[in-house]
């Protein structure tokens, strides 16, 4: 059966409903005091290591330096006299300035996620801010409800927007708001009428935003013992600040570095690897034919000469069979890691879990909200500053 929408003066989380619990898979938080230890080297789950495009690229680029030493050492008759140094030479070349613009652009990618988790916690601080002033102010409970539910239904409209910024197929779009509205609707923060009011007259990627219009407009309603305009000013600077860091997070998030820098550093990347696996594997071929070659000698004629030729050999192969595996998967490792920092809602695997931060964020207004209405005691207790066997100030005149 479909949810029932709630009511906008029904509580915040609902009385017996259900919560929904988002997927909690504890990526984004971590005890860094593992980081100095050997179980770096065991922990998979989260790093980039799991990814499976590094594992790919790294089986590709295997294929192809197995072709580029089949052909060596099938079309040249000695394949053991050909020096491949200047392979690696033109590897080399390349690499002076992949590590400057991969750095360059690794920077700047980690400026960005910092700037958009700032962000992303300016808004939720600003949200429990209102919160806070509105419960101070003593303002009528079915109102404050109502503001609260639409400041939560915003970051719920945020998530839905930044988590498909990159989407453009309508139906995707259209299954995603629908996924987003039930979600909504499961946890009480989203009526009927709001959602055909939405849908209506409010694209798609700025319906956050256009909530904080109702926002504002119940703010000029709210009444309370507290509520003075000082007290207004201020629930509306809050509610300001709360705009500005939706806005900054939708800009950080959709305002990419210039596309010519980055697709030029991606193209350089896949470009040295690939040249690294055509090297390696003329180096793999000449050093195989070298180890055949000298182990005939070897057997035939024999002397230490030539059993050094072979470890030589062997040790060019193992170490040039390390660099074929390493680099490349180095090299798309921190490729895939600057591009997940520079947009880090849309990754299903290693994106901020922004539906975990929500449903904190609601649990905490209920428990302001439920704090809110147990007065508490102000009676201090008994001091001892004064003479003995006498009580000190009490209360109010206390302070």
């Amino acid at each position: 059966m479909p949810a029932r929408a709630a009511s906008e003066s029904s509580p915040l989380l609902g009385k017996g409903g259900t919560k929904a619990e988002p997927e909690t898979h504890g990526l984004a938080t971590y005890d860094p005091h593992l980081l100095g230890t050997w179980q770096a080297f065991v922990t998979t789950r989260g790093t980039v290591f799991s990814d499976p495009v590094i594992w790919w690229t790294v089986l590709k680029l295997s294929g192809v330096a197995l072709a580029a030493g089949v052909l060596l050492f099938l079309s040249v008759p000695q394949p053991q006299k050909l020096d491949t140094t200047k392979f690696h030479d033109a590897v080399n070349f390349i690499k002076v300035f992949i590590a400057f613009m991969l750095g360059l652009f690794l920077n700047a990618c980690l400026a960005r996620w910092y700037s958009i988790l700032q962000a992303l916690t300016d808004l939720f601080l600003a949200v429990k801010k209102v919160t806070w002033t509105l419960n101070s102010c003593g303002v009528d409970v079915e109102d404050r409800l109502r503001i609260q539910k639409l400041m939560v239904l915003s970051c719920y409209l945020l998530e839905g927007e930044v988590s498909k910024q990159w989407e453009s197929d309508r139906s995707m779009l259209k299954h995603h708001w629908e996924s987003t509205c039930a979600l909504c609707v499961q946890q009480g923060v989203l009526t009927s009428a709001q959602r055909q009011m939405l849908e209506k007259e409010v694209q798609f990627h700025n319906r956050s935003l256009a909530v904080w219009s109702w926002v504002g407009t119940l703010m000029r309603k709210v009444k309370g013992p507290g509520i003075s305009p000082p007290m207004v000013s201020r629930i509306f600077q809050d509610s300001a600040e709360a705009i500005d860091a939706m806005k900054k997070i939708k800009t950080f998030s959709t305002l990419q570095l210039p596309f010519m820098y980055t697709h030029m550093l991606a193209c350089l990347v896949q470009v040295n690897n690939i040249l690294l696996s055509i090297a390696s594997g003329l180096s793999c071929a000449v050093s195989v034919s070298a180890i055949v070659h000298y182990s005939q000698l070897y057997w035939r004629t024999g002397g230490p000469g030539h059993m050094s030729q072979i470890y030589t050999s062997s040790q060019t192969l193992v170490v040039t069979l390390c660099c074929l595996v390493i680099e490349p998967m180095l090299y798309q490792a921190f490729l895939i890691i600057a591009s997940t920092l520079a947009d880090p809602f849309t990754h299903d695997k290693y994106g901020l879990p922004m539906l975990e931060y929500i449903h904190d964020l609601t649990t905490q207004l209920n428990e302001m909200n439920t704090f809110a209405t147990h007065k508490p005691d102000m009676t201090l207790p008994r001091t001892f500053l004064g003479a003995e066997g006498q009580s000190g100030p009490r209360g109010d005149s206390a302070v």
